[in-house]
């Protein structure tokens, strides 16, 4: 089973650890899904659906038993299992609600070994890993939460992951001897991961609460983070030498006890496009944490992402980027404080800060005013999950959103 502690040692300390070399990102391969999902590769006329439970037991004995091209269907219900799928591209989705939860202190999907330009599809599923524990009245009626060392939602190691519409509600992962165990609910390393409309909830980690990457190729879209937490960084999602984009995804109250209260990027530069960041909490970073090296620098591209109520406890606010790291932001807006930025210059001509945020729920485009841009903005979102242009906060661009625009249409209220 994959390990990613012991995975990304190199990246975490090449000389200390004694690894001669840190392998660069360009060394890795296109990620899998640039030429599509090709099933005519695999040679298969008819793919299988295996059910879970009417024809097999467990989704282990499925996955065993399916080939490439099949698809694992599990129906509703709560299933305690620790699955490994290696050296096949299969699907794996939930018909209903389909809970899952470890059953031994590992991860409860470890995938790796993927065959090449083909990947692992999971679908619909929801994880947990976090045990709420009531002692009897007679000790004190306390409640506590309970988890394992390595109770992980997905493993990814050497391997091509696809992962939508699942939800991580309360995941945690504590690892052992001192160890940092990355990433509650995901953690990648030597692979490639898409994630799209997920949703992260109440996950904590020693490090990454939620989403970790190392060595890595990561896309995700329309994901919501919210109530995570790391002992160290990244509150929600950390990347080491990590390529890819992250596209209107949702940062909602996560906290890093250091670093990065929603992300911390280590010589990475993700695209991060039409995000939403509000109420996140760090030491440095409320928000983003980046620092790069000499070779490898962390400059990632912000674009039309806004950014509100976050806080640093020392410097930050909004972004902290440290040495080699140089964000370029357009189209963004910031406001909640005089120490917003740190370590950067934001273009003011390209972007709005400011240092009291406006009462103007309807400001899509954040102009101080709900008008006709907002109107637009909402418009080309239409059908969407886009995090900005969702003011009813549905989960969808539609009617709802248009009623909220009319009635809020008009100045912003400020407040000194």
């Amino acid at each position: 089973m994959t390990n990613i502690h012991s995975a990304t040692q190199c990246v975490l300390g090449a000389l200390v650890l004694g690894c001669t070399s840190v392998p660069a990102l360009a060394e890795l391969p296109d990620p899998p899904w640039d030429g599509g999902w090709d099933p005519g590769g695999w040679g298969l006329i008819f793919p299988a659906t295996l059910e879970v439970p009417s024809e097999y037991d467990t989704i282990q004995e499925a996955v065993d038993a399916a080939v490439n091209g099949d698809t694992v269907l599990i129906a509703t219900g709560t299933y305690h299992e620790n699955v490994v799928v290696t050296g096949k591209t299969i699907s794996i989705k939930g018909d209903g609600l389909v809970e899952l939860w470890p059953d031994d202190d590992a991860a409860i999907m470890s995938v790796s070994s993927t065959p090449e330009d083909q990947w692992v599809r999971l679908e619909g599923l929801t994880f947990h890993s976090i045990y709420e524990i009531t002692l009897p009245e007679e000790l004190g009626g306390i409640t506590f939460e309970m988890y394992g060392s390595e109770t992980r939602g997905v493993t990814v190691g050497g391997g091509a992951v696809q992962i939508s519409q699942c939800t991580f509600d309360g995941m945690g992962i504590a690892g052992a001897d001192g160890d940092e165990e990355p990433g509650a609910a995901v953690a990648a390393a030597w692979g490639y991961v898409q994630l799209e409309q997920c949703r992260f909830d109440n996950c904590q980690a020693t490090t990454a609460g939620a989403v970790y990457a190392a060595l890595a190729s990561v896309e995700m879209s329309y994901c919501v983070f919210e109530n995570c937490q790391s002992d160290a960084d990244g509150g929600a999602v950390k990347f080491e030498f990590v390529g890819g984009e992250i596209v209107a995804c949702s940062f909602l109250s996560n906290a890093a006890y250091s670093e990065g209260g929603a992300i911390a990027l280590n010589q990475s530069s993700p695209a991060i496009t039409r995000c939403l960041f509000e109420d996140n909490t760090a030491a440095w970073g409320g928000a983003v944490y980046s620092e790069g090296s000499e070779g490898t620098a962390s400059d990632p591209v912000v674009t039309d992402c806004q950014f509100h109520g976050l806080s640093a406890g020392e410097y930050g606010d909004l972004w902290y980027a440290s040495s080699y790291s140089d964000p370029w932001w357009t189209g963004s807006v910031g406001c909640g404080g005089d120490d917003l930025i740190y370590g950067f210059t934001v273009n003011r001509w390209l972007n709005s800060l400011t240092e009291y945020c406006p009462v103007c729920p309807g400001d899509v485009n954040g102009d101080t005013a709900v008008d006709v841009a907002d109107l637009l903005d909402v418009l080309s979102h239409w059908g969407t999950a886009d995090p900005i242009s969702d003011l009813s906060e549905d989960g969808t661009v539609d009617d709802a959103d248009l009623i909220w625009l009319f009635f809020l249409f008009g100045d912003c209220v400020d407040i000194v």
